[in-house]
């Protein structure tokens, strides 16, 4: 395969079952005796790159097998996948998880593992029409409409609900298939923001209120006073 982004698993990520205390620090498991160490190739499907799907067609397990008959004949054993949360509930409450149910499938007719990635800031656009509290607020006050990216802020509660509802729907389905073998519950938390905002000024996301709510609670804890907090 050309071109190919090769992800191997020195990264933390979840786990199905948890390694025992010899194991826990390489992050490997036992596979019927033997210690097995993920290595694996960033691929969810054709020619998509990620946070994006490729559309399934009646081509589509023919392609893919044979990327993954390659992928396994170089010597890898697991495939590292995706899934936005946009993708994965594009009307409230109605799942498809399609593309993922494919690749596993075909990962396990050929005996490879596979890695789940999750992109909850590439959110469906109901979030921010049911729930607009939720949105991003810049450090200027500027509030943010997705573009696949920074999301919803989970700290709004009704954005949190819809969240795990979709993680929870998400496992229950990829739990089913032999090949799962962990979760990347969630990479690179607003490290990076991916979408671009041309009016902004160095955006810094987090001012919304309930953000501010959450930091101020944190605040009280830790320094108990105003007063400690300005003396610290």
């Amino acid at each position: 395969m050309k071109n190919v982004k090769l992800w191997i698993a020195i990264c933390g990520f979840v786990l199905l079952s948890q390694p025992g205390p010899s194991q826990a620090s390489s992050q490997s498991v036992t596979d019927g005796g033997n210690t097995f160490y993920p290595a694996a190739v960033w691929y969810s499907g054709g020619k998509a790159r990620a946070p994006m799907l490729e559309k399934i067609d009646s081509t589509s397990a023919l392609r893919w097998g044979a990327d993954l008959d390659q992928i396994k004949a170089d010597g890898f054993n697991t495939v590292k996948t995706w899934i936005d949360w946009q993708s994965g509930e594009p009307k409230h409450g109605v799942y498809n998880f399609e593309n993922l149910n494919l690749l596993m499938r075909l990962a396990n007719e050929r005996g490879l593992r596979v890695i789940v990635q999750i992109y909850l800031d590439s959110a469906p656009d109901w979030i921010g029409r049911l729930y607009p509290g939720g949105r991003f607020v810049d450090h200027s006050g500027a509030i943010i409409d997705s573009q696949s990216a920074p999301g919803y802020c989970i700290d709004d509660p009704d954005v949190k609900r819809e969240a795990v509802a979709f993680l929870e729907a998400l496992s229950r389905d990829a739990n089913q298939s032999p090949s799962l073998y962990g979760w990347d519950v969630w990479s690179e938390p607003h490290v990076i923001n991916w979408a671009e905002f041309p009016y902004l000024k160095s955006p810094e996301f987090g001012f919304n209120p309930s953000t501010q709510a959450r930091f101020r609670r944190w605040l009280q804890v830790k320094y108990g006073a105003l007063d400690n907090l300005n003396a610290a």
